[in-house]
């Protein structure tokens, strides 16, 4: 029994580092992303909605995303973004 759930989490950990970096090439749906010199939302959904983007020392703002990966605004016209949800439909 000890060896077939050591060769169980064996595999189960092997599995894991296989698809960790694959995990983070790609943001979940509704996921926010520092792209380095951009931040980015990503909306799985089939439809337009409205997102929330918390940013550093000013007031939030809201934008409407469309389906896909959504440019936010670079980091050279701005200030940090320290995340974005969704909020409704647009």
């Amino acid at each position: 029994m000890r060896q077939r759930a050591a060769i169980v989490f064996a595999t189960a950990l092997a599995a894991m580092s296989l698809t960790a970096p694959m995990a983070n090439a790609v943001p979940g749906c509704g996921g926010f992303r520092d792209g380095g010199y951009a931040y980015f939302y990503h909306h799985c959904g089939p439809t337009h909605v409205m997102i929330k983007i918390d940013v550093r020392f000013e007031i939030d703002r809201t934008k409407c995303v469309r389906p896909g990966d959504n440019l936010l605004w670079t980091k050279a016209l701005g200030p940090v973004a320290e995340g974005a949800w969704y909020i409704g439909l647009c």
